[in-house]
């Protein structure tokens, strides 16, 4: 059973998307690391020697690992900043090609269903201040997908 204060702190039964969303991006680099334990298993080696065996599986554990970084940033974002106009549809419109940048199909689908599905307030936009976070959050994600992108198509390149 889930925590009253959790509950409420998703807006349960509402936007159910958002929370989805928010669910699949911390679930993602647990089945991913799951993976690595069962590979590890089967192939009676170290996490660390498999790290350093297979670079390919290095570069996507990195970005597996930046998904709880935007689910919390959602998860911590207050009701009133859950709108189009505000933080949350800031941050989905933007992170949405990161998603497709790293090959996160499914994470672009539900980023896109989830800005959807937020209310169109009637706000003004959230100050610059506060749309820092946002944009300090997003730019660090493209640097680092982009860095992991290049490192995937030299391993391309050379072959493995």
């Amino acid at each position: 059973m889930m925590n009253e204060k959790v509950m409420k702190r998703l807006n349960i039964g509402k936007p159910k998307f958002y929370v989805s969303l928010i669910g699949y991006w911390f679930l993602l680099p647990l089945l991913f690391v799951a993976y690595l334990l069962l590979k590890i298993t089967i192939e009676h080696s170290g996490f660390q020697q498999l790290l350093m065996e297979d670079t390919l599986l290095t570069v996507m554990l990195l970005i597996a690992l930046l998904t709880p970084f935007s689910a919390y940033f959602l998860f911590s974002l207050p009701k009133e900043s859950r709108s189009k106009a505000n933080q949350a549809g800031m941050f989905l419109k933007l992170i949405i090609a990161q998603q497709l940048l790293v090959g996160n199909l499914v994470g672009a689908i539900l980023v896109f269903l989830t800005y959807r599905e937020l209310p169109a307030s009637n706000d003004t936009p959230q100050n610059k201040q506060k749309m820092s976070s946002v944009y300090t959050l997003v730019s660090i994600q493209y640097i680092i997908s982009f860095v992991a992108v290049y490192a995937l198509m030299i391993l391309i390149k050379n072959g493995g």
